[in-house]
């Protein structure tokens, strides 16, 4: 795509804009002045990227078009520095355009409804041209799919649309040298994921992001469209002015909690506080919560309402600014210099739902929804995983049946629908941005969210600046642990399962390596008779082991072994999982031996589960504490066997075993215990030894 670039003079400042349709800004200019302007032009176009590179550097400097040496210097450098030849620098030529009397494109009142359209199918989103033609198609302006950029680019003028392009590129400097990098502002990623090929419209090697090129081609002259969302003014002129610092990591995530200790502090009465409090309790009553889910959702709701108000000061603080602020001025430019690796603002609040595996985070989340919803704002529930979301996407549907609910995952056809709530897997939410008001992020401790810095940056993105985040997890990842404790991040504990009994406690059972037992053929004594006895109480077993390919040897023991059984085994490799999954639900299958890949997710109603190998430095504590709550998730079978077996003893087996010991106490000591549940055994003897129960 070929660009403008110019500089237009307004309140007697000059800003460069890079457009990439020419004709339409001069009609905006003259309409919307209603007069003379001063329009200063550079002839001949440049490709879309150098137009905003260049664009950004002017207007970062200052240069006004009276200062032609220094503009020409500028243009002169980065145009060298992006390879292009001297052909375009000698024919670099500056062109006033006073307005008055021109013959420019005139708007008709269908181009301005056709644009106000697009634009307000446009909030939220951060679209590619081809992911725009289909948005279009979907909405029924197909028979605008080819002349398309008037629009957006009318738009654009009017504020409710910024231009940039797909991968920035930026200077860093320390002394004398210089570094140029670039970065993809769809999903964060930098110079390592950079490919260089051939660019037919800057006429020289240009870089596209390999990440996120199954969402399509992020290429440093490829027009990126970012829907500024129902904000206001002020709100619009910040988002374009965004600079700096490094992909936002998990103690990121937290820092700006600080101003928010006062409503954290509020839920410390939990939910009889939140009804105390006009307009929340509400929103608990509906939904038959266990006490632990109530405090926990009171809590929270707290926080919402805390930082809601928190929000319109923030407002305020920004409606005053803005009019004499530098953001101004950007906002006219179109300067879009959006740091795709910023860090979140401090007026960001999060709020962490820290609940024992088969707590019901889901219905947790309920009474938030319904809050957010009845204040008009918009939902964002997040997730990892394409199959919570198929199995969220109904239990929300019967919970919020008069809200159109929009649920993304590759390949769904809601692609480009609209809703109050929207149920999604992390990778679609490189489409939006800062569209919601409320971003739920379940089972963030999760692959491939964790340690995930595009998925990451991605949810950041999606949330407004003035947005909140729910943060849900059973095991938090160290960091946001560490920030919980000292009092950084807001957050509730809830230590006690739906059915309010304890969280099986596991059995430490030392054998020989797991290797072993296939090159001997024989399953050691001791987990022998534990098995044994799990069969004998019709319990059905979870078999975890550290690698795929212990999977099918350890099946093939299994089968000798229990040649009455049906034992089944599966792994991420399987293209029969699902089948196999459904089988050991229905109670088809006695024995399933598989990997981490199931160790959320599947919930059966009587399981034991046995952790072999559980001192594989692969068994992390929570991979471990994620495993062990496997068992005991059913009423009718609420204590279940979990045993970790190994020959050694590791710290992340005696982490995991203190937190689920540690959240069986809180769950004692705030009374939501119906019962201790049975005295299990914390160690078994060696491989010759029983298990006791």
């Amino acid at each position: 795509m070929k660009a403008t670039l110019y500089a237009v003079k307004s309140g007697g400042e000059w800003s460069w804009r890079a457009t990439p349709d020419f004709r339409i800004d001069l009609a905006y200019w003259l309409r919307q002045y209603d007069g003379p302007r001063d329009i200063v032009s550079l002839e001949p176009a440049l490709s879309w990227g150098q137009a905003v590179w260049i664009r950004d550097t002017l207007n970062l400097r200052r240069l006004q078009p009276s200062q032609h040496q220094h503009v020409r210097r500028e243009l002169t450098k980065r145009l060298r520095e992006s390879g292009d030849g001297s052909q375009l620098l000698r024919n670099v030529k500056f062109k006033e355009r006073p307005l008055s009397g021109e013959s420019v494109h005139d708007f008709s009142g269908t181009d301005r409804s056709t644009a106000e359209k697009i634009a307000k199918l446009l909030q939220g989103r951060s679209l590619l041209p081809e992911e725009l033609h289909s948005l279009l198609t979907a909405h029924g302006l197909g028979h605008v799919v080819d002349s398309w950029l008037p629009y957006v680019q009318l738009a654009a003028l009017e504020g409710h649309v910024t231009l940039t392009n797909a991968v920035r590129c930026r200077e860093n400097g320390w002394f004398w040298r210089r570094v140029r990098s670039y970065s993809c502002r769809r999903c964060g990623s930098g110079d390592k994921r950079m490919y260089w090929s051939r660019c037919l419209f800057c006429g020289t090697d240009c870089p596209y992001c390999e990440e996120c090129l199954t969402m399509g081609r992020s290429r440093f002259c490829t027009l990126l469209i970012l829907g500024e969302g129902s904000v206001t003014g002020e709100e619009r002129d910040s988002v374009v002015s965004a600079t700096g610092g490094r992909l936002l990591e998990e103690r990121h995530m937290v820092r700006h909690a600080r101003s928010y200790q006062a409503g954290a502090a509020l839920g410390a009465k939990g939910a009889a506080a939140a009804q105390e409090m006009d307009g929340l309790a509400a929103h608990l009553r509906p939904w038959g919560l266990s006490p632990a889910q109530t405090e926990a959702s009171g809590k929270a709701l707290l926080f919402l309402k805390e930082t809601a108000a928190g929000m319109k000061s923030n407002e305020d603080v920004r409606a005053k600014k803005g009019s004499a602020s530098s953001h101004g001025r950007q906002a006219l430019s179109g300067n879009a210099s959006i740091h795709p690796n910023a860090n979140v603002k401090e007026d960001r609040p999060s709020f962490l739902i820290w609940a024992v595996t088969g707590a019901g985070k889901t219905e947790m989340i309920y009474p938030l929804v319904s809050h957010e919803l009845a204040a008009g704002r918009n939902v964002l529930i997040a997730t990892p995983r394409r199959d919570v979301v198929l199995e969220l996407m109904p239990r929300l549907a019967k919970a919020f049946p008069g809200e159109k609910i929009v649920t993304l995952y590759g390949g769904s056809k809601q692609r480009w629908e609209q809703g109050s709530v929207t149920l999604s897997t992390t990778h679609q939410l490189m489409r939006f941005w800062r569209r919601f008001d409320l971003v739920v992020i379940d089972e963030l401790d999760a692959f491939p969210f964790h340690g995930n810095p595009v998925l990451e940056f991605a949810a950041i993105k999606a949330c407004k600046e003035d947005g909140r985040y729910i943060l849900l997890s059973a095991t938090p990842p160290t960091a946001l642990q560490e920030a919980s404790s000292s009092g950084k991040l807001p957050h509730v504990k809830v230590p006690v399962r739906y059915h309010r009994h304890p969280l099986p406690g596991p059995v430490l059972l030392t054998s020989k390596p797991l290797r072993s037992w296939i090159k001997l053929n024989a399953v050691p004594k001791g987990v022998l008779l534990a098995m044994k006895a799990s069969v004998a109480r019709g319990a059905q077993l979870f078999i975890f082991v550290p690698a795929i390919v212990l999977v099918e040897p350890l099946v093939a023991l299994l089968r000798r072994t229990f040649p009455e059984l049906n034992v089944q085994g599966t792994s991420s490799k399987d293209e029969d999982r699902a089948e196999k999954v459904i089988g050991f639900r229905e109670k088809r299958t006695d024995m399933l031996v598989t990997t981490t890949i199931l160790e959320r997710g599947v919930t059966v109603p009587k399981t034991d589960v046995f952790i072999l190998g559980a001192d594989s430095g692969l068994f992390n504590e929570a991979a471990l504490v994620q495993m062990a709550g496997r068992a005991g998730r059913s009423k009718d079978d609420p204590f279940g066997y979990v045993y970790f077996i190994a020959y050694e003893r590791t710290q992340a087996q005696r982490a995991a075993i203190r937190q689920i010991e540690r959240m069986n106490r809180l769950a004692k000591e705030k009374g939501y215990l119906l019962d201790e549940g049975p005295q299990q055994q914390k160690h078994a003897s060696q491989d010759s030894g029983e298990v006791q129960r």
